[in-house]
């Protein structure tokens, strides 16, 4: 179906040739809607501005009240113990059996970006601004996390967490040239992968390392987009395990979301287009290889988020309470 250019939630189905099939279902909400996150077909979160939380139970959406007014700008939830964390600016909200309250934030300066952590135990990692990176524990508290030893000049953006505990966040400096950093969890500590700057394209200084995501410790991708000039454009980097590969073939989308639907597969997209890509053997023996598909175009609305609840069907939100489901 197609999509009024209002804010909204949407729900996706896959086609047998991997394009997205999209139709709009109702919010209830005007709000804009920036993420959302869902542990199952009956157990969805979105959220957005003015505090705005929604939740889907398999029927319809409803609204859950949050205790803030803040924009909250991302969202991230445990399946194993139906726990979800939300967070916008210097808010934290914790939400368990559908009601949510605000969870104090550490003294820390900075504001809140992204949010991700073990869907096994509920544990959750914030990362923001001027370094900020939080930990939050099953049961509704947080902690300041300074195990990465980063400089409050670090923009930190994305954080991805997989099932075992392995992590990786990415972000940049707002340093003149001061590159990016790609950090990576092992245990509860945070390290610097230094696996990154090694790559034959030139990230210090050139380019913005912005998303994470992946599916296990051997599956992660990473998005961005690489200033140099000539040869600038998209970035995107697959870990497969051992080493770090970029794409040989046609990337076109700057990338705004990045969601991984199952092993060695990767969407990236931007508020009016889709792209898929694939991690592939070249070869024999097999040479790692990145390779992108032609772009889908989404039905007449922009999007700001979009969650996998299988390989086979996703949920979007958007602008005024805009959500689409396929």
């Amino acid at each position: 179906g197609t999509c009024a250019p209002t804010s909204s939630v949407s729900r996706h189905g896959q086609g047998a040739d991997g394009q997205l099939r999209w139709s709009m279902a109702s919010s209830g909400t005007t709000a804009s809607l920036s993420d959302l996150w869902g542990s199952d077909v009956s157990d969805v979160w979105a959220v957005g501005t003015a505090g705005t939380i929604l939740h889907w139970d398999g029927h319809a959406w409803s609204s859950v009240a949050s205790g803030v007014n803040a924009a909250l700008t991302a969202i991230w939830g445990s399946s194993s113990t139906k726990e979800a964390w939300a967070i916008g600016g210097r808010s934290i909200i914790y939400c368990k059996n559908s009601s949510c309250a605000p969870v104090a934030m550490p003294a820390l300066s900075g504001n809140a970006n992204a949010i991700a952590g073990n869907i096994l135990n509920g544990d959750a990692w914030i990362v923001g601004s001027s370094g900020m990176m939080v930990h939050c524990f099953s049961g509704g508290t947080c902690t300041s996390d300074s195990s990465a030893g980063i400089g409050t000049d670090m923009q930190l953006v994305s954080v991805w967490i997989s099932k075992l505990g392995a992590g990786w966040a990415t972000g940049y400096s707002t340093k003149t040239n001061g590159g990016s950093i790609v950090l990576r969890l092992s245990g509860n500590t945070w390290t610097n992968d230094s696996g990154i700057p090694a790559m034959s394209t030139p990230l210090s200084g050139t380019a913005q390392l912005s998303l994470v995501s992946g599916t296990s410790a051997s599956d992660v991708w990473v998005s961005g987009y690489n200033n140099t000039s000539p040869g600038g454009g998209p970035l995107l980097l697959h870990w497969d395990g051992s080493a770090w590969t970029q794409p040989v073939s046609s990337l076109t989308i700057n990338s705004q979301r990045l969601w991984s639907l199952s092993e060695n597969r990767a969407y990236l997209s931007d508020r009016y287009n889709v792209q898929y890509c694939k991690a592939v053997c070249a070869g024999t023996p097999c040479v790692p290889i990145v390779a992108c598909e032609g772009v889908t175009t989404l039905p007449q609305t922009s999007i700001n988020s979009i969650w996998p609840i299988s390989a086979t069907e996703l949920w979007s939100v958007g602008y005024s309470g805009t959500i689409l489901h396929g």
